[in-house]
C-alpha cells in the first residue's frame, strides 16, 4: 500500500517522527500538561527546517549536516574508547592513590570522584595541581650516590621540604 511507499523515504520516517512529537506535545497541553513540561516536545519542531536545507543556497549545510551523520559511528567509537580509557585508568588512580591527595574534590577515594578527577586532567582543567598533589604525596626521594649514580629511598620525610618551582 502507500502507507509502506511512504515509509520507505528515510526523509517520510524524519518528517513522521518531527510530526508525531510536535502532535503529542500539543495533545499533552490539551490534557493538562503545563507549557513548561512540553517545551522540549514542542521545540523539536524547528527540525522541520532541516528539509528546506536540501534547496537553494542552504545546500552546502544540508551536506555537511549528512557528512556530520555519516560520520556519528566513528565518533562514537572514539568515545566509547575514551570511556574505556578513563574506567581503566580511574581504576589504576584508586589502587594508587585511593584517598592521599589533600584536594578533597581531586582525588581518588571512590570511582566516581577517580572519573571527574580524570575528566579534570583529561579536559585540562588545573590538571598540573593534581600533578603535584599526586607527585607529593607519593613522594620518593632521590638522593645521589657516589660516582654520579642514583638511589631511590623511600623515606617521605625527605619530601617535606620539596616546593614547587615555576621557572618562567
Amino acid at each position: 500500500g502507500s502507507l509502506a511507499k511512504y515509509f520507505k523515504h528515510p526523509e517520510h520516517n524524519f518528517d513522521f517522527l518531527v510530526q508525531l512529537f510536535t502532535t503529542s506535545a500539543l495533545i499533552a497541553q490539551s490534557a493538562g500538561a503545563r507549557h513548561e513540561n512540553t517545551a522540549l516536545l514542542r521545540s523539536l519542531a524547528i527540525l522541520r527546517l532541516i528539509r528546506a536545507c536540501k534547496y537553494f543556497f542552504l545546500r552546502p549545510l544540508w551536506l555537511m549536516l549528512i557528512k556530520m551523520a555519516e560520520s556519528a559511528n566513528a565518533v562514537l567509537n572514539l568515545i566509547l574508547f575514551i570511556l574505556v580509557t578513563m574506567v581503566v585508568f580511574s581504576v589504576m588512580g584508586m589502587s594508587l592513590f585511593g584517598d592521599t591527595l589533600p584536594n578533597p574534590r581531586a582525588n581518588f577515594g571512590n570511582f566516581g570522584r577517580a572519573m571527574l578527577t580524570l575528566f579534570q586532567i583529561f579536559s585540562s582543567d588545573s590538571w598540573s595541581s593534581v600533578l603535584y598533589e599526586g607527585m607529593f604525596s607519593s613522594c620518593v626521594a632521590v638522593e645521589q650516590a657516589p660516582l654520579g649514580g642514583g638511589c631511590i629511598s623511600t623515606n617521605t620525610s625527605a619530601c617535606e621540604d620539596t616546593r614547587v618551582v615555576s621557572v618562567g
